[in-house]
């Protein structure tokens, strides 16, 4: 029985900083069953960023199990791991893609979305991204009138 992590966006944002409530996580994760923590990096930048940060890992894959670049790195990780697990409890990851394709796979996976990780323009807080009221309805003006335009071109059935 072994729960997956993954070191960035779970425990570590794109800073480099902690993730605090990811630590939370973690910690309430590892009282249950052994942890496997997941990095996009190689395995000696992930231990050394654990060992700095206090925690207390039982095994990290890192970047260097890549070695089919046509498929995605976290199904590497996912894949070598599930080969030497009897059961994996489930995966916790940032990128709900890699969310995804667990659940498909049959194993459950909890989605973790943070402010501090996620691409600034994809906050709510963040004025890059956002569009005005008058930009949202010219956008939904031009699609209608788009739409109108794709029926209007359309042949009748008494022109076939």
């Amino acid at each position: 029985m072994t729960i997956l992590i993954a070191l960035d966006g779970v425990l570590r944002a794109a800073t480099g900083n902690p993730i605090p409530e990811g630590r939370i996580l973690f910690e309430v994760l590892k009282a249950c069953a052994p942890v496997v923590v997941l990095s996009d990096k190689p395995s000696p930048e992930g231990e050394r960023w654990l060992k700095v940060n206090n925690v207390a890992y039982d095994n990290l894959i890192g970047a260097e199990v890549n070695l089919d670049t046509s498929v995605p790195l976290r199904r590497q990780q996912v894949s070598q791991e599930r080969a030497k697990s009897s059961k994996i409890e489930f995966l916790v990851d940032s990128n709900a893609d890699n969310v995804w394709w667990a659940v498909s796979e049959g194993i459950p996976a909890l989605f973790f979305a943070h402010p501090q990780f996620a691409a600034p323009v994809s906050r709510r807080d963040s004025n890059k991204g956002r569009r005005s009221w008058d930009e949202i309805q010219t956008e939904i003006d031009r699609r209608q009138a788009v739409a109108l335009d794709e029926e209007a071109e359309e042949p009748d059935d008494a022109d076939l």
